[in-house]
């Protein structure tokens, strides 16, 4: 039964709103969650996300222990699956790597080598644990865009 006072009802009904919002949010979001933190990130072949048009990141090493410095290893592809190798210069390097921790806490910007097969390499320490994003700037021939792919630095 709601009060009679028009004030306490909105006050009620408010606050089972949000409740109901809490709960459901919790629900969702424990649904769609695809892995704990504590458990390993696919092996990298599966998290390519080359093709439906898009550019994407094929990683070397699926993980990362937070605090180490490791080589991180990268290709390009196209959407059609094929490795890209002819990038433009876009201010003043060929490719931008923007590692972004997933709750914004962490970020880095890097700037990689390609070798003549279209591998690229740069020392990474993710500095925490966590789910990291890559994004990869670049100017392709042709066209130009960003590709990514995201790694987990176990606690």
């Amino acid at each position: 039964m709601l009060p009679a006072d028009p004030v306490a009802r909105r006050g009620a009904v408010f606050a089972v709103s949000v409740l109901i919002a809490l709960i459901g949010g919790y629900f969702i979001g424990k649904s769609s969650s695809s892995s704990s933190p504590s458990s390993s990130p696919p092996p990298a072949a599966a998290h390519v996300h080359a093709g439906g048009g898009s550019y994407g990141l094929v990683v070397g090493s699926s993980a990362f222990a937070a605090g180490v410095a490791q080589p991180l290893r990268f290709t390009v592809h196209a959407p059609d699956g094929a490795v890209v190798t002819r990038f433009e210069t876009l201010h003043d390097k060929r490719l931008h790597l923007i590692v972004l921790r997933t709750d914004l806490t962490g970020y880095q910007h890097l700037h990689p080598e390609m070798d003549s097969g279209g591998l690229w390499s740069v020392p990474l320490t993710l500095p925490a644990p966590g789910s990291w994003r890559i994004f990869a700037d670049s100017r392709r021939s042709p066209p130009t865009g960003i590709a990514s792919t995201t790694r987990r630095a176990p606690s």
